[in-house]
């Protein structure tokens, strides 16, 4: 009987030291319960391994190992494989949303024992995410981040682009329309929210749901630089935020339009890689993707994973 498989994409620029001492100890232990494992850097020579009709036929997961941006690829490269998180990155708000550790072992007895659970994505054309897209200023700074990436992006990474986002660019406008709104929204920063997680746990969208087959839409109307910053400060330190300063709403799909005539439109961004200028559809895809999630005690649903090697 062959074993199952397991394919690993492996982020060659996410981790630290720890990172990688635990990413060696989930390939252990996945071959020590009966898994044969393989793991990739390039994204390439996965794609083409996965595709072959024997590995297809074996394959249980892949393992997304990395940031949310490696998950982000691998979901949108392989939307109908069955995906596992390794939080590696900088930011891993997935795992954190999923309550998945850095530590091989739990990872490994997730794929062996956890449950699967399907959750909605976002589309933009082709492109696909799990997390969230935005336009405005965290969208530049995410830029600007990975023009100058040539290793591990740290925290610290975000500092200068922060600072240089903030008071020395341009502050850019977009309209938003969604689905079943008949008004048109206007404002400086638009944030698209499938799961309740945000980097630096900033709580922009806490209730949205990414099962509910719909679309947190978040619009800041800040009118000029320092009401974006006040704006930003009451977000970081959990403070109550006017009404007329933002709008927030449910939707299936948003378009999401640039009207600064006359300047270079901003990049957009979906779980934290750069994403195309506006003009931009969102819509939402219910159930799209299937993601190994830890138990609930107790529970023994029918996509429960079962053991490795029966």
């Amino acid at each position: 009987m062959f074993s199952p498989l397991v394919v690993i994409q492996r982020n060659p620029l996410s981790g630290s030291g720890r990172g990688r001492q635990q990413l060696l100890l989930l390939v252990s232990e996945l071959r020590r319960s009966g898994f044969r494992v393989r793991m990739f850097s390039s994204r390439e020579r996965l794609d083409e391994f996965v595709r072959r009709p024997e590995s297809s036929s074996r394959l249980r997961c892949i393992v997304a190992a990395g940031g949310d941006g490696t998950l982000a690829s691998v979901i949108d490269r392989h939307p109908q494989v069955l995906l596992a998180v390794m939080p590696l990155g900088t930011e891993n708000l997935v795992a954190r949303f999923l309550k998945i550790p850095l530590c091989g072992k739990f990872v490994a007895d997730l794929i062996r024992l956890g449950e699967i659970q399907s959750f909605d994505s976002g589309l933009v054309g082709s492109q696909r995410f799990l997390l969230m897209l935005s336009c405005g200023p965290d969208a530049r700074v995410i830029q600007l981040v990975n023009e100058n990436r040539s290793r591990n992006i740290r925290r610290l990474s975000y500092l200068f682009p922060v600072m240089r986002t903030m008071f020395c660019e341009p502050l850019s406008h977009y309209e938003v329309q969604a689905k079943g709104l008949e008004s048109v929204l206007r404002g400086c920063h638009v944030l698209v929210t499938n799961i309740p997680r945000y980097g630096f746990d900033l709580r922009f969208s806490p209730e949205a749901d990414p099962t509910d087959g719909l679309l947190d839409i978040r619009v800041a109307h800040c009118r000029s630089r320092w009401q974006m910053i006040m704006h930003l400060l009451r977000v970081f330190f959990r403070l109550s935020i006017p009404d007329d300063q933002v709008t927030r709403i449910r939707s299936s799909g948003v378009t999401i339009r640039s009207v600064d005539a006359g300047t270079e439109p901003r990049l957009s961004q979906y779980d934290g890689d750069p994403g195309p200028a506006p003009e931009l559809q969102v819509v939402i895809e219910e159930k799209s993707v299937k993601l190994l999630c830890p138990q609930v005690q107790g529970s023994a649903g029918p996509e429960q994973i079962r053991g490795a090697a029966d």
